[in-house]
């Protein structure tokens, strides 16, 4: 059903929209907690590389995107990939933080 809706809603507002995106990880992380890594893998990180491009490398929804590719490329064993995402929320995070209170 929520697949359905984001197909719904991408028609109208266009598959960039903020309300898109936000949709794609909710439906991403339903996959993950029903125990479907892969599936919740492979949208997220296609959400990721849209996110990053639209809304920038540090944009605070794009680190929480990145952060949940983290937990699930550890999920489907990619170790390696899980440490560098894990890795870099934290900086951009303090990075985000400066130029928001600025």
């Amino acid at each position: 059903i929520a697949s359905d809706a984001v197909a719904r809603l991408t028609k109208t507002a266009g598959s960039e929209h903020h309300h898109v995106l936000t949709s794609r990880s909710y439906v991403a992380m339903k996959h993950a907690l029903l125990g479907h890594f892969a599936e919740a893998y492979a949208e997220n990180a296609a959400l990721l590389e849209v996110m990053t491009r639209t809304m920038g490398d540090e944009h605070p929804a794009t680190l929480v995107v990145r952060n949940n590719q983290s937990l699930l490329a550890r999920k489907v064993g990619k170790l390696e990939e899980a440490r560098a995402l894990a890795e870099a929320v934290p900086s951009a995070r303090r990075t985000t933080a400066r130029w928001q209170s600025s």
